[in-house]
């Protein structure tokens, strides 16, 4: 059997003279890994919808969806040929979080086999966020153009948005503040309804991909909005449209 960077990680983490930090390794590298995450049977142009059902199995300790790190272990699991989608570790963490369920990695014969309760993906989630403020978007506050904003952000948000399939039903950058003088860059993003409970992750996985393209002395702010939101309208009269 072949050796996967995650198998070499996950052996670190289970060594008897492991480092503290080798379990938080483990899994920032699962967060960072593109997986294949088996999905119900969905038809051929239904690539959206598939990502919102993974295949859920009832455990013990709570339902779970699946992943795999390679295509071929996933395949020996199964016995037969699946529906998949392909995710990033931190995509299918925050949907999976988004839907209160657990995860089952490389289960099988993989060294990696590793199963973690709804709580953990939860946490793993959340661990996606990276300092970046919330968005206040009650209030009276002024919107407009995205101005200063540069394309290597606009590049690296959509890049990002676009590792979130079915999470994100639009999302716009827009100038936003008290009044025109005080905008701070901001993209107003509306989670679909399968999940809100995952947009405190999405908003931290977003920020992450826009700080190092910021404008100097300035932080982009990420902020969710319901489908009634005031904000939408303006936003989407002014805003740049970066999803769909």
């Amino acid at each position: 059997m072949t050796l996967t960077p995650l198998d070499r990680a996950h052996a670190a983490a289970e060594a008897p003279s492991a480092p503290p930090d080798a379990r938080a390794r483990f899994y920032a590298l699962m967060l960072e890994s593109a997986l294949f995450c088996p999905v119900g049977d969905t038809a051929a142009d239904a690539a959206e919808d598939a990502a919102l059902k993974p295949l859920v199995f009832a455990l013990e300790n709570g339902p779970v969806a699946l992943a795999f790190d390679d295509d071929a272990r996933m395949a020996a699991f199964f016995g037969a040929p699946t529906e998949y989608v392909t995710l990033q570790g931190r995509a299918l963490a925050a949907a999976l979080a988004g839907a209160g369920l657990g995860l089952g990695l490389n289960l099988g014969d993989a060294p990696s086999a590793t199963l973690l309760d709804a709580a953990t993906v939860a946490w793993l989630a959340a661990e996606m966020g990276g300092g970046v403020e919330a968005a206040a978007l009650d209030g009276a506050l002024t919107l407009g153009p995205p101005r200063g904003a540069e394309p290597g952000l606009c590049a690296a948000l959509t890049e990002r948005l676009s590792a979130f399939p079915g999470m994100v039903a639009e999302a716009w950058l827009v100038r936003l503040g008290a009044d025109a003088a005080a905008a701070r860059l901001t993209l107003l993003f509306q989670p679909t309804a399968a999940f809100v409970r995952g947009a405190e992750a999405l908003s931290g996985a977003l920020g992450r991909a826009a700080q190092p393209y910021a404008p100097s002395g300035e932080e982009v702010v990420i902020g969710a909005l319901t489908p009634e939101h005031p904000l939408l309208r303006p936003a989407r009269a002014q805003g740049l449209r970066l999803w769909p």
